[in-house]
């Protein structure tokens, strides 16, 4: 897999990263079941783009592998290219389950991935102008009631 990883890095011109942690407590999801995870992850990451989150390839003790990916704010082709790497390692699992929000891993299909985005990044923006930012002065307001300790 470090291999494949690898040529992935080279190709986006980014850094494989070698993850060795002894301990760590991770939340997952597994069997259908959000569980805690205290124990040492090794494995690999790397990030596909500046506004990607790391994507991840670290394991167990057990060799299980939970973890996940936002790629909405980086350019559809690089979701399509992380789903790309996912095929290309998919035959080194003997299970390999990927849960696909913008649907691309089953379907293929670039019109209703760049559909599913953009109707996630529309949500995202009447949001945003719902709750405009706070005055300066209520925000100051705040800051001084942190650094004096008051409730």
């Amino acid at each position: 897999m470090q291999l494949v990883l690898l040529a992935w890095a080279e190709r986006w011109r980014v850094d494989l990263i070698e993850v060795d942690v002894a301990k760590t407590m991770v939340s997952r999801v597994r069997h259908g079941r959000l569980e805690e995870y205290a124990g040492p992850l090794h494995g690999f990451q790397l990030q596909p783009h500046a506004e990607c989150e790391m994507l991840r390839f670290t394991f167990d003790d057990g060799l299980y592998l939970a973890d996940c990916c936002k790629t909405q704010f980086a350019p559809v082709e690089i979701h399509m290219e992380v789903i790309d790497l996912l095929r290309a390692i998919k035959p080194l699992f003997a299970d390999l389950k990927v849960l696909d929000e913008g649907g691309y891993w089953d379907t293929n299909d670039r019109d209703e991935l760049e559909t599913r985005i953009g109707f996630l990044n529309r949500a995202i923006d009447r949001l945003t102008h719902a709750f405009p930012p706070a005055p300066d002065e209520i925000l100051r307001r705040f800051d001084r009631t942190l650094r004096s300790g008051e409730n």
